[in-house]
């Protein structure tokens, strides 16, 4: 609004007899501008009332009326205004003040007609009975149809704006317009985003045809590469928005091992003794979508049935959801689940009978067959309490919003278009190497444990930069583990305790891959095991250096790679950097640094994706940070 709002000054400069009239507009456009904003308070929109709706749709209804009579006033100008770009100041201004107008007028249609779409289903929300007959997504369902003419109306319009803004330089603007207009690059593409997910919606939950949906429970107390340990396997099948099947059982009981399977990556085969790929071990790779093809297909070779995605989510995401929704109360538990006690309330029912240890054993008992019962028993809660409807609409996409940006929540869709909406949210979890240097650590706990919570980790990486030399990196990952218990030697097999804090007093069995740009090529390694470094091809065109170590209580390991990398990381006079988090892991300190002629650094966490950028002289050397 503030990008309007400096149009019509730069218009106001204007001489003309249409000087008077265009003070008038402006003055009613703050007017209408300052009662927006009243309208789309976050307090006022949380419960999607239909008033609120309609007042906003009414603001912007004002709002295209009042750019429209603009235009009128203006018109005469707009066509001298390409060649007034010398004037001293508000040249640049003036001279993009009709594509301005443009997309002022783009985005107030567009709010307009967002707003006529969403709202049957503020509607119907508002309005729903309270013992409706089923759910509230197949109530919604119908409404979402409904508003299909005006959201795509409304995503057109957005494309005018987007094609508009690409003919904006922000050096030829001043520095209050050049703000406004960098203000509107952050919010035009989430605006988009919501119309297509808005639009999108209906497809996915069965509008036109029965969708399945593979569930999985990572445990990132057992780090793996995609989140964790697949723990637990459901699937959940809609139709018309209601959900008609949803199972959900142990991942050791998918496997139909009459069946022929793939080999096993060769590190799995070399660190866990497996001589399969089963469904539990199938996230293995840290590109989300190669790891959720591999597990599509093995889940419809053991179960015969075909999926249209995957839905992956680990302990953490479980917290901020039950947090979400909490009260959460669910059978056979006598006090509601909250944010700080769900993962207690796993951990003691997931408790096994003492006396026998191993596997083989556990397996005979009628533990075996319940211990995994939580997960079911949580996710029914969970999605009883959403089909209610009894939902606060700001706390649940605060909690999926977080755990999608931080990758505990990841999703795979077999639709092109949807995968084009993850992508442009990052929620896709791809590897994403880029144009210039790149570092994902992938740690892969291989030791059949839930050690990873007494685990802590930090990554310093140091890039140098010479004139004339091949810039080279220097990684260290330092390991520190905290549990005070104390053991005389590591088993390496699985073996279970009786309670589920006796699997993370264990040692720690990394499998760790480093993610690098393809080219990089490694001078030294240090820390790991002897025997167990390797250089291997990577997803999507990386190069990854590995190598195991094992970590007992009270330990620390400090882990050292040098290596080369390609030429091409400073191509252009500047450096950049991608960082890209692991999912499943919390927010590990981060510390960069670049050396050469100046020393840059900067220390953070990788609470998400981290990325960098520093200028380079004449010769390939830094700047400045």
């Amino acid at each position: 609004m503030g990008l309007i709002l400096v149009l019509l000054l730069v218009l106001a400069l204007w001489p003309g007899s249409k000087i008077l009239q265009l003070w008038r507009h402006l003055d009613s456009l703050r007017a209408v501008l300052q009662q927006l904003e009243a309208h789309a308070d976050a307090e006022a929109l949380r419960h999607l009332h239909p008033a609120n709706i309609a007042a906003l749709k009414g603001d912007f209804a004002t709002l295209e009326t009042l750019l429209a009579a603009i235009e009128a006033e203006a018109r005469p100008f707009l066509p001298l205004a390409r060649h007034l770009g010398w004037l001293p100041g508000v040249g640049g201004d003036i001279q993009v003040a009709p594509a301005l107008l443009e997309m002022a007028g783009s985005l107030a249609r567009a709010g307009r007609l967002t707003l006529q779409g969403l709202e049957p289903l503020a509607t119907a929300w508002q309005e729903r009975p309270a013992q409706a007959s089923g759910g509230v997504l197949e109530q919604m369902l119908p409404m979402l149809v409904e508003g299909e003419a005006q959201l795509a109306a409304a995503e057109a319009e957005l494309e005018q704006v987007t094609i508009a803004r690409r003919t904006l330089a922000l050096s030829r603007l001043s520095p209050g317009l050049a703000m406004q207009v960098q203000r509107l690059d952050r919010y035009l593409p989430l605006l988009r985003q919501t119309v297509q997910a808005a639009r999108l919606a209906p497809h996915l939950l069965g509008a036109d045809g029965p969708r399945s949906y593979l569930v999985l429970a990572q445990n990132n107390h057992e780090l793996r590469a995609t989140g964790g340990f697949i723990s637990g396997v459901g699937l959940l099948r809609l139709d018309g928005g209601r959900i008609v099947e949803l199972s959900f059982r142990d991942s050791y009981a998918v496997d139909d091992y009459s069946k022929p399977h793939p080999d096993p990556p060769a590190a799995l085969l070399t660190y866990m003794k497996a001589e399969i790929l089963v469904l539990r071990d199938a996230n293995w790779w840290p590109d989300f979508p190669t790891s959720a093809q591999a597990l599509v297909s093995l889940y419809e070779l053991d179960q015969g049935i075909a999926v249209d995605g995957v839905i992956a989510a680990d302990l953490t995401a479980l917290e901020w959801l039950v947090g979400a929704l909490q009260p959460l109360y669910v059978e056979g538990y006598d006090q509601p689940l909250s944010e700080q006690n769900v993962l207690e309330f796993m951990k003691a029912t997931w408790a096994a009978p003492p006396g026998a240890a191993t596997i083989a054993e556990r397996q005979q008992s009628d533990w075996w067959s319940h211990r995994k019962d939580f997960m079911g028993i949580v996710l029914e809660g969970i999605l009883a309490r959403l089909q209610s409807g009894e939902v606060e609409l700001d706390r649940l996409p605060r909690a999926l919003r977080r755990s999608l940006d931080e990758r505990h929540l990841l999703i795979w869709l077999d639709d092109p278009q949807a995968t084009g909406l993850l992508a442009a949210l990052g929620w896709d979890g791809v590897l994403r190497p880029g144009q210039g240097d790149f570092l994902l650590v992938v740690d892969s706990n291989v030791g059949f444990n839930k050690v990873n919570p007494r685990i802590e980790e930090e990554i310093a990486y140091r890039v140098v930069l010479e004139e004339g030399q091949r810039p080279f990196a220097e990684l260290t990952l330092r390991y520190r583990h905290t549990a005070s218990i104390r053991l005389e030697e590591c088993i390496h097999e699985p073996l279970y305790g009786d309670t589920y804090d006796d699997m993370m007093d264990r040692c720690y069995f990394d499998y760790v891959r480093v993610y690098v740009p393809a080219g990089s090529e490694l001078r030294q390694a240090g820390g790991f095991e002897p025997g167990t470094v390797e250089s291997l091809p990577g997803e999507r065109g990386t190069q990854v250096f590995a190598g195991f170590f094992v970590l007992a209580p009270g330990e620390e390991r400090e882990i050292t790679l040098s290596y080369d990398l390609p030429p091409q990381v400073t191509a252009g006079r500047v450096y950049r950097l991608r960082v890209q988090k692991q999912p499943g892991t919390l927010a590990l300190p981060l510390r960069v640094q670049v050396s050469g002629m100046a020393e840059a650094g900067y220390e953070t966490t990788l609470a998400t994706d981290r990325e960098f950028e520093l200028p380079l002289d004449g010769r390939g050397l830094p700047t400045r940070w």
